[in-house]
């Protein structure tokens, strides 16, 4: 399909497979960056094409997102939106939250009942068509809430819209993923 491009990565991929400690440490580089074993300003020889380099700045705009929410800062999470009645979120088991004032509220909530929380991203895939890019991916979620250690699997799907400030997220979607009887 012209001006389509996918990334994906399975489960035994290395993704965000750092040890859990600041933030910062564990997204400084991004993934794809570190699968390929160079470091940040390293080219690796052959130059990237459009859709592998557009396909970095959505996955690079993803670690903002997720980066944002460990925050539990609002103002990082306002940074990584498109700010406008189009977007959309679905936290898990909520309803959906239309437009930017509703979508902000729903993170401010979620800010002020969690002491704590730490993502490890798998089984990413990565899609761009234009100014249009997703993320689906597992969030392995370990966190506070109200005091209480918890950890969860938790199915995302991330869109984004390119702008003139790049890419903003415009919507996000999380679905619990049940665990089956005995494993």
């Amino acid at each position: 399909m012209p001006g389509f491009s996918a990334l994906q990565r399975g489960p035994g991929g290395d993704r965000y497979r750092t040890p859990y400690g600041r933030p910062e440490e564990r997204f400084r580089i991004p993934g794809l960056l570190r699968s390929l074993n160079l470091k940040d300003g390293e080219s690796g020889g052959e130059p990237m094409s459009s859709m592998e380099s557009q396909e970095l700045e959505v996955e690079q705009a993803n670690d903002r997102f997720y980066r944002a929410f460990e925050s539990l800062d609002i103002r990082r999470m306002e940074e990584v939106w498109a700010r406008d009645e189009s977007v959309r979120c679905i936290h898990p088991g909520w309803g959906v939250r239309s437009g930017w004032p509703a979508v902000r509220d729903s993170w401010v909530l979620i800010f002020n009942s969690t002491n704590g929380i730490r993502f490890e991203i798998t089984d990413l895939e990565i899609g761009v068509k234009g100014d249009l890019a997703w993320v689906i991916c597992v969030e392995r979620v370990q966190m506070r809430l109200d005091g209480e250690a918890q950890e969860s699997r938790v199915l995302a799907t991330n869109l984004y819209s390119k702008g003139p400030t790049g890419w903003m997220m415009i919507h996000h979607h999380g679905s619990p993923v049940m665990e089956r009887p005995g494993g």
